[in-house]
């Protein structure tokens, strides 16, 4: 008997749950590398991916092909792709088939030169949303470098700078998720307490919803009150599919899972919830994630008013919130604004595509 109880369902139908979670060492049968029982570790970590019904989890140090492939069997809800990169510890990602489709040629290793120069370079996995928008999102799944020494510090630096400027080329104005064990924490580093070594990314305004559980003393960390285990995702994401404050950390397990921290995984599982549809009706009908100016919107932001046409030349449009659901539509060179919450829209002008536009107040 490896659980102590049925381990609650994370997921839901109506929304999505999205998680990371390091398996420590799992299938390494090297004495001292991870829990010494094998078997046990491995029966834990199935029943848990198996009973939690998260819809798609990213997985570290996942350490053994045949451990690999041998969860796939045990997983048949669930498609998969493992990194090829040389370090045992490989990287993972896990999602279920009736919600997402692989998009193989976006689908590769990453950053893998002097940024992540520990041998454990990102796994990009691109796969489409089986929603009404059909979403394409670009999911990285990383395992930074460990251990509380200045060079190891160093190197997540390094990894962040380098983390950073590819989400601002290659991902650009794309819909991506981030998600891994950062082996350091978003306030302070576990290194002498010096700044974060993700501080570029907090200053930049990344958005990093577990942050949430930094900023509520929380730990992922069995041994340490600490929250190594990080989700980062894009504006679009934040601003559309987020549900604000569901972050979560699985700190529990220890009441499901028999000497969890031994036996299993010294790491909870965190995991955050999105929404599924921009709408619970219907489709808005146009990917919110390319959704930059094809017309001139202005004054933008604005608190009362915006011009979306020349003068003399009205025309269609219809306005919509982050959700995807419509507010307005009209006939006219300019909308009145002074109406609606402060917020962003997103305006549909027929014939010229979507822009978007910030609401602010007096």
């Amino acid at each position: 008997m490896t659980c102590l109880a049925q381990i609650p369902q994370l997921g839901s139908d109506s929304t999505l749950e999205i998680a990371t979670w390091n398996v420590c060492w799992l299938g390494d049968s090297t004495q001292g590398n991870g829990p010494s029982d094998e078997t046990l570790q491995y029966n834990n970590v199935k029943q848990f991916c198996l009973q939690s019904n998260l819809d798609l989890f990213a997985i570290q140090e996942l350490s053994n092909p045949a451990t690999y492939y041998q969860l796939n069997k045990d997983l048949p809800a669930y498609a998969s792709m493992l990194s090829d990169i040389d370090q045992v510890q490989k990287t993972a990602l896990y999602w279920k088939k009736s919600h997402f489709k692989l998009i193989q040629a976006y689908s590769y290793t990453i950053l893998n030169d002097q940024a992540f120069n520990f041998g454990r370079a990102p796994l990009q996995v691109c796969l489409e949303l089986n929603n009404a928008q059909k979403d394409t999102i670009f999911f990285i799944v990383l395992h930074m470098k460990a251990y509380g020494d200045q060079a190891s510090y160093n190197r997540r630096v390094n990894a962040s700078v380098g983390l950073k400027a590819y989400l601002e080329t290659s991902l650009k104005n794309k819909k991506y998720v981030v998600l891994g064990d950062w082996n350091d924490d978003l306030n302070v580093s576990t290194y002498q307490k010096m700044v974060t070594p993700y501080q570029n990314l907090l200053t930049a305004g990344y958005h990093f919803p577990s942050k949430e559980l930094t900023d509520k003393g929380k730990r992922s960390y069995a041994f340490s009150k600490v929250v190594f285990d990080h989700i980062l995702h894009s504006q679009y994401i934040q601003d559309s599919l987020y549900l604000p404050n569901s972050t979560e950390v699985f700190d529990l397990a220890p009441n499901y899972i028999m000497n969890f921290s031994k036996s299993t995984s010294d790491h909870y599982p965190v995991y955050a919830k999105y929404r599924y549809q921009l709408t619970s009706n219907t489709s808005t009908g146009f990917d919110l994630n390319n959704s930059t100016n094809t017309f001139k919107i202005y004054p933008n932001p604005t608190v009362d008013i915006i011009r979306i046409a020349d003068e003399g030349a009205p025309v269609h449009y219809q306005i919509f919130n982050s959700l995807g659901v419509l507010l307005m539509k009209g006939h006219g060179t300019f909308v009145e604004t002074d109406k609606i919450p402060v917020g962003i829209y997103f305006i549909e002008r027929e014939g010229y595509g979507i822009g978007k536009f910030i609401k602010q107040s007096y």
